[in-house]
């Protein structure tokens, strides 16, 4: 670590200009005090002094102010540059410790009597020295190295009250943190570095300039070999460590590449700030990554906080990324929007993770919006789990997607009220879908709460829950509630509509899938009024059964369309609430006899034990082979019987004809005695449960 240090220091000095020396106590033997320099100047002084004593058994310590020109005396800490670097306010014989000596004032050192035999002496180097290596010393040697290197920004020279500018410190260090701790990676030909943790102190801190964070390689092409900068707050919680955006900023971080965990803060926006940008959405292959990405990857964002800002997340390339017990509140401006994944020209964003997140009270704009675009720029795999959703304004969206594919809610609550709509005169003319889809697919609200609160004119609802634009398909809520505010009988149409500029393209599937409970958990659950089985071999051989909606008819039909479902022209059977079943043709069952061979058919006896019932029996033959009769189970009436055909309650032995008699058990036998084998057709009408 000292070798690294004297390397940092050299390199920090090559643009130092030859320093001056100046001494300002040669010879101390009591207490006293000095002062440089001796009149106030029109610049800042740096200056890099070291304490003496004039043998090693030699002690003191000396306290150092700063006096304005009013004559004013306030303590001026210094970074003590030796043993372990710190801000110090006192010093001892042997330490070597910089200042920075503001304009219009003057450096006034009180020392105390020299102790253990000898006297004290004070010399200044004066020099240009970099606040780089001001800012980032301490932190360097601080670090603790293991399997991660921690830098605690205890005492860094930062303003823990909030209203100084704090923005180029954190970002010297987050600079050294990325730089300066190299180790071998498992690519030999490039680098890799350590995580480092960088720790900010419980307090208050302004931002008022964007702090880039660019954990990129230069030509590594090695996955393995790569940057990770852990960001935490020191106040052990959201709480503890504020961090606020300043009046000259519009964002406040600009999270370019690589790798980032960020916890344990609160951020405080404003109505026209972005938190953060991350990633780009196109490639630069002028850019430090060789294959032109920038994207942040296998990321973690926990225990943060970000309120009253325009938008905390633009996302222009982002995969691999998990979001854990983070809260988005109380947003400003003009269409806001919490998190916001644009189209990437090149690659899409996938693999987005929300743990037990909160959304609450954003006016007028999106919680969560999703545009990517057509073959591979779809944006795919977003998860929630246990989130929660909350409006507070009708004219808010809470999910937005395009282009996006395979996102699953799981016991997430959507809450679409008006509790701060109603003071901006927002009512239920002006409210927005809860969700807009277009060109998406795979969408799955699993045992959600979804609902739309406080509505007392439903039939002035200017939307309705889901807005639906383009082609869409598989939109499945599973379970949970859904009460979508209307009071009234509700079915699927009452829940969605068309997108009037991107109008919703019908592929004959319904548009929502429901299988949970509307409004009141105790009623059953509302089932699909269609249905597709599509053959293993062939999945446009496709046989389907829909619940015709202006004559309430079940109506079954197949189709071959690859593009559509239910689209056949003119159904194969259909069943009327009355009980009347309606097809082209009713087939018995049919059995193939041998000559003088035999077959029995064995009727149903489900509530009719006798297996009574009017019975048609035909044989292919050419002359009237036919017979319809009634059959009691024990005796064989005849209603209309062809001459090639026989007759009879006992067995029937007529040559040349098709013999028919009521074999064991009332089932049915037929001998045939036509001279040839003959398929033969029986059907039956009898009583049933």
């Amino acid at each position: 670590m000292l070798n690294k240090l004297n390397n940092n220091l050299l390199t920090d000095q090559k643009d130092v200009t030859t320093p001056e020396i100046v001494t300002l106590l040669s010879v101390g033997t009591t207490a006293g005090s000095v002062e440089y320099p001796s009149e106030p100047t029109g610049t800042d002084i740096e200056i890099t002094i070291n304490y003496g004593g004039s043998t090693n058994a030699t002690q003191g310590t000396f306290n150092t102010y700063i006096v304005d020109l009013n004559g004013k005396k306030s303590v001026l800490p210094g970074v003590r540059n030796n043993i372990n670097i710190a801000q110090i306010n006192q010093a001892s014989v042997g330490d070597l410790v910089s200042y920075i000596i503001p304009v219009g004032c003057i450096l006034r050192i009180e020392y105390t009597t020299p102790n253990g035999g000898g006297t004290l002496s004070i010399k200044g180097v004066l020099g240009i020295m970099s606040k780089e290596f001001l800012f980032a010393s301490a932190a360097l040697e601080a670090a603790k190295v293991t399997d991660r290197v921690i830098i605690d920004l205890f005492n860094a020279p930062l303003d823990r009250t909030g209203v100084t500018d704090s923005s180029e410190i954190i970002q010297q260090y987050i600079n050294r943190a990325l730089k300066d701790y190299q180790v071998v990676g498992r690519n030999t030909s490039s680098i890799t570095y350590s995580t480092v943790e960088l720790t900010l102190p419980r307090g208050q801190y302004l931002i008022d300039k964007t702090i880039v964070i660019d954990c990129s390689l230069v030509n590594n092409l090695s996955v393995s070999d790569t940057i990770t900068l852990h960001i935490k707050g020191g106040g052990g919680g959201p709480s503890g460590t504020v961090i606020a955006i300043g009046p000259n900023a519009t964002q406040m971080f600009d999270m370019k590449y690589g790798q980032i965990i960020m916890e344990g803060f609160k951020f405080f926006g404003k109505g026209t700030a972005i938190f953060a940008k991350v990633g780009r959405t196109q490639r630069e292959q002028m850019g430090t990554s060789p294959l032109g990405d920038v994207m942040l990857k296998q990321s973690h964002f926990r225990d943060c906080e970000w309120y009253y800002w325009n938008k905390v997340f633009e996302v222009g390339h982002m995969f691999d990324v998990k979001f854990d017990n983070c809260g988005f509140f109380n947003f400003g401006g003009t269409s806001p929007v919490a998190f916001d994944v644009l189209k990437h020209s090149v690659d899409p964003t996938n693999n987005l993770m929300f743990y037990r997140c909160h959304m609450e009270q954003l006016p007028g704009g999106v919680f969560l919006r999703s545009v990517g675009g057509a073959a591979a720029l779809q944006h795919n795999n977003y998860g929630f789990f246990g989130c929660h959703f909350e409006s507070r304004n009708w004219d808010t969206t809470l999910v937005e997607l395009e282009h996006t594919h395979r996102v699953g809610f799981y016991n997430c609550q959507f809450t679409h009220n008006n509790t701060q709509g109603a003071e901006r005169s927002i009512t239920e003319t002006t409210a927005k879908p809860m969700f807009r889809f277009r060109n998406s697919s795979a969408i799955l609200f699993e045992n959600c709460t979804i609902s739309r609160q406080g509505v007392s004119n439903p039939a002035a609802l200017a939307s309705k829950v889901f807005e639906l634009g383009s082609t869409n398909g598989g939109i499945r809520i599973s379970g949970g509630i859904f009460d979508p505010g209307l009071n009234v009988p509700t079915s699927i149409n009452d829940l969605w509509q068309s997108q009037a500029d991107l109008p919703y393209v019908d592929n004959g599937e319904t548009p929502l899938q429901i299988t949970g409970p509307l409004v009141d958990p105790r009623y059953p659950p509302m089932f699909p009024d269609k249905m597709s089985l599509s053959s293993p071999t062939a999945r446009t051989r496709k046989w389907g059964w829909m619940h015709k909606p202006t004559t309430n008819e079940l109506e079954f039909g197949y189709t071959q369309s690859t593009d559509k479902n239910y689209d056949w022209s003119d159904y194969s059977m259909k069943l009327t609430t009355e009980g009347v079943l309606s097809s082209t043709s009713r087939a018995g069952k049919k059995k193939t006899i041998a000559n003088a061979a035999t077959a029995t058919w064995t009727i149903p006896s489900a509530g009719n034990a006798s297996r009574r019932g009017i019975f048609t029996i035909w044989a292919t033959h050419n002359s009237d082979c036919f017979a319809i009769f009634f059959s009691t189970g024990q005796a064989l009436f005849p209603i209309s019987v062809g001459s090639t055909a026989n007759l009879s309650t006992a067995e029937g032995t007529e040559a040349g004809k098709l013999n028919i008699y009521l074999g064991a058990n009332g089932n049915i036998t037929v001998k045939n005695l036509l001279g040839s084998n003959r398929d033969v057709v029986l059907s039956h009408e009898g009583i049933t449960i």
